[in-house]
């Protein structure tokens, strides 16, 4: 609430003292936000030291956001390292031969696979309840995980017993604090608050300044981030050339999305050197046909019309590289038009036909984001409260309230909130006790990856009723 100003006014230095006692307590996303305040200076001293070990026991409490944030810090700090040894090597070598090379050994490999293997996209929260769920105690969710102070972060996993070990073995160090690394993301973390507009006010060009000096530093995060732009002209001049350097960078870097989004320019850019503006060649000639056909089923031109035979003849176009289908088939999904309504199928034709040249495809693809990311805002908004509530943070504890929020936040589809929910259905809390209602919400959660909420359905499954 503080950190936010959430029905009070914002104050960091509060939000960052209650952030410590819970992180005192073990709570993983207390521990997250404490780096995330350490590394930006907010309500504290900026201290890189301190981020980092508060990341460290986030991350060995399983919040995946601290271990996504380690892994790219590391990243960036082995490539500096790389890069200073190599510097101190052309030193020893120019000196002669007096002085031999520097036989230091390597500081440690970074992990390379932590923050990656989570596909749980809910991150849920909490150990896990026993076998017998109608003895489990009212506290089980008094130990789970809470939010981050970014947009989208809400809920992490309950922390290991042994968390100091689990931080010592999970995090290999690379050798030195980097200040640069460190700096990198936090010029990061400040193009994303310009970009999406949370706690700054919107700003596309403000965004890119800052995505450029952290890409400039190596953070392939934002090379991905200021590719993304040039390729959309948000912030800056449109600039395939630009966008295909900087997605080049970024893919180098590890990032996957960034490799898709370079295949996908120069196969625009392919297509447009070979047919050139006319679809001169056969082959599409053929696409435009196949286009023509699925606009006549579309709008029932000398034809019955059928979204369904639309759908099919446009992307049998699309697959042939034609824009303007590509441009149709994301107008399909977006309004569930003879295919099952789908935002992220919708992005992913208008991106490609925006990246053949199809401007009105790149503004919708624009609108699509920006909704999405401000139903994203809302649902973490209204988690926030219900988690407030729950746990009379700042408000009164009060569970029926808190499971009213938590209906409202899952019913924009949070993943965090749907388990919430069910947990409170589970054990009574606020609502009138529900095996059934409560495997209602679990499945709701495990159907978006979240992986405590797919072992609660398996520990409730043996007490619902045949009726049930």
């Amino acid at each position: 609430m503080y950190y936010f100003g959430q029905g009070v006014r914002n104050d960091y230095e509060m939000a960052a003292e209650l952030f410590k006692k819970a992180a005192g307590h073990g709570h993983a996303g207390a521990e997250y936000c404490l780096g995330q305040m350490y590394l930006l200076g907010q309500g504290v001293r900026q201290d890189n030291d301190e981020a980092l070990k508060w990341y460290r026991l986030a991350a060995a409490g399983g919040n995946i956001r601290a271990r996504e944030k380690l892994a790219n810090l590391e990243i960036l700090a082995r490539n500096a390292k790389t890069e200073e040894d190599k510097s101190a090597s052309e030193a020893g070598n120019a000196k002669g031969p007096e002085h031999p090379a520097n036989s230091e050994p390597a500081a440690g490999n970074a992990r390379t696979e932590e923050g990656q293997g989570a596909a749980e996209a809910g991150n849920a929260k909490g150990p896990e309840h026993p076998a017998n769920p109608e003895h489990a105690s009212v506290n089980a969710r008094a130990e789970e995980g809470g939010h981050a102070p970014e947009a989208g972060n809400a809920g992490t996993q309950g922390k290991p017993a042994n968390q100091n070990t689990a931080a010592d073995n999970s995090i290999k160090e690379t050798g030195r604090t980097s200040t640069e690394t460190l700096n990198a993301e936090a010029l990061y973390q400040k193009a994303e608050k310009y970009y999406y507009g949370n706690g700054l006010r919107q700003d596309y060009a403000d965004a890119a300044k800052f995505y450029r000096m952290a890409a400039e530093q190596g953070h392939a995060q934002a090379q991905n981030s200021l590719g993304f732009m040039y390729s959309w002209g948000l912030g800056v001049k449109q600039d395939n050339s630009e966008a295909q350097k900087w997605y080049r960078l970024a893919a180098a870097g590890g990032i996957a999305i960034a490799r898709e989004r370079l295949d996908r320019l120069q196969a625009a850019a392919g297509r447009t050197a070979q047919t050139g503006t006319e679809h001169s060649t056969a082959g599409n000639e053929s696409a435009d046909e196949l286009y023509r056909k699925g606009r006549m089923y579309y709008y029932g031109q000398g034809v019955n019309l059928n979204y369904e035979e639309a759908a099919k003849w446009y992307r049998k176009a699309a697959w042939l590289g034609h824009v303007d289908a590509e441009n149709c088939l994301g107008t399909m999904y977006s309004l569930g038009q003879g295919v099952r309504q789908d935002n992220e199928e919708a992005l992913k034709w208008y991106r490609l036909a925006a990246a053949g040249g199809n401007v009105k495809a790149g503004e919708k693809a624009a609108a699509l984001e920006e909704a999405a990311a401000s139903r994203q805002r809302t649902r973490v908004e209204l988690y926030q409260k219900a988690e407030n509530y729950y746990y009379g943070h700042g408000a009164r504890l009060d569970y029926a309230e808190a499971a009213e929020w938590y209906r409202k936040a899952a019913e924009l589809g949070s993943a965090d909130a749907q388990y919430s929910l069910g947990h409170m259905y589970q054990f009574g809390q606020g609502v009138r006790q529900s095996y059934r209602d409560a495997a209602n919400w679990f499945r709701k959660a495990a159907a978006q990856g979240n992986a405590k909420a797919r072992k609660r359905l398996e520990n409730i499954m043996p007490f619902l009723s045949a009726g049930e």
